[in-house]
Formats: structure tokens, C-alpha cells, sequence
């Protein structure tokens, strides 16, 4: 998509790890991508793909690991009581 749209790949890469957003502690493992922002910036990049006429198959899969890891912790959650 950074080629479709006249992005540097490797920029951007190097400034999103200096973002909080995207920092390693957003990284690590847990209950899907965190981040208070991380649902509205996947919504926008999917937006920006989609516009571009660029399917983005990976953003979408981890779109649905994420909802289907926040069920399962609330399953988890649930069954727990």
C-alpha cells in the first residue's frame, strides 16, 4: 500500500515504533492488538486500502483475531465465576 499511495515503507516503519501506539508494550501478547486508538486506526487504514484499490488480507485477519480473542476472554471470563 505505501507504494500504491507514495509512502516510504521504511519510514513509516521507523516512525511507527516511536509512536506510543505501536510502541513494543503494544506488542506483546495479551487479548488482541491493544490500544485505546487500535480499533479506529485499523477502521482508517482499511479505509485508506480500500480507496487505493489495495486489499489488505493480513489488517482484515487481524481485525477478526482480535474480536474473536476479546469473545474468548470474556468466555474465559464467564466461565471463571
Amino acid at each position: 500500500m505505501c507504494e500504491r499511495v507514495g509512502a516510504d515503507a521504511v519510514s513509516l516503519a521507523l516512525a511507527s515504533a516511536l509512536t506510543r501506539k505501536i510502541a513494543p508494550r503494544c506488542l506483546q501478547p495479551g487479548a488482541g492488538m491493544g490500544g485505546v486508538f487500535a480499533e479506529s486506526d485499523m477502521d482508517s487504514l482499511a479505509q485508506l486500502a480500500q480507496n487505493n484499490g489495495v486489499p489488505l488480507k493480513v489488517l482484515s485477519a487481524a481485525r477478526d483475531v482480535n474480536h474473536s480473542l476479546a469473545d474468548h476472554l470474556v468466555d474465559k471470563i464467564a466461565l471463571s465465576r
